[in-house]
């Protein structure tokens, strides 16, 4: 039977920053909001050549099953919505921008 939790030691607060995901961490010894996204948008680029490379070897090797179609469509979905994401992220945070509502990326 688990015990509950001592009265002497509290839980843990929520992480710097909100504790979301997503959420770059602040406080002490934290990077800039902005050096963080720098390295999250030259990720998410490298992900998107990789992706970018196997949707052409998919093509080059025949895409006439079902699952590959519905993949490379997936994948191409899932490409423009980063695309989207990424300029939205570059005039935001790192542009100093405001991003009219109806531009966002809401999903």
């Amino acid at each position: 039977r688990p015990r509950p939790p001592s009265p002497a030691r509290p839980p843990p607060p929520p992480a710097a920053g909100g504790g979301g995901r997503g959420v770059a961490p602040r406080g002490p010894g934290a990077p800039p909001p902005a050096k963080t996204y720098r390295r999250q948008l030259r990720i998410v680029k490298r992900t998107r050549g990789y992706a970018s490379s196997a949707l052409a070897q998919v093509a080059e090797a025949g895409e006439g099953e079902a699952c590959w179609q519905a993949w490379r469509k997936r994948v191409e979905e899932c490409d423009g919505l980063l695309g989207r994401v990424v300029e939205q992220t570059r005039r935001r945070v790192l542009g100093g921008e405001t991003v009219p509502a109806q531009e966002k990326v809401v999903r």
